[in-house]
């Protein structure tokens, strides 16, 4: 079963990935920052949002390219 729900979430890190619409995707780009898609049980509810980066966000949970 987590096959199946990590191909879903592939699918969706990379429509996330190119969602240039993203308030974050120009500083992304800039920043060679990518977002954080799968992290935690495949089986946890979801909780979907976007977080600003600022000096208060540990870097370990920032992706870079």
């Amino acid at each position: 079963m987590h096959t199946d729900k990590a191909a879903q979430i592939e699918a969706i890190a990379e429509q996330v990935r190119g969602l240039e619409a993203s308030l974050l995707y120009v500083y992304r780009q800039e920043n060679g920052y990518q977002p954080v898609i799968g992290e935690g049980s495949l089986d946890a509810d979801v909780g979907v949002g976007q977080a600003y980066v600022n000096s208060a966000t540990p870097a370990a949970r920032l992706s870079p390219s």
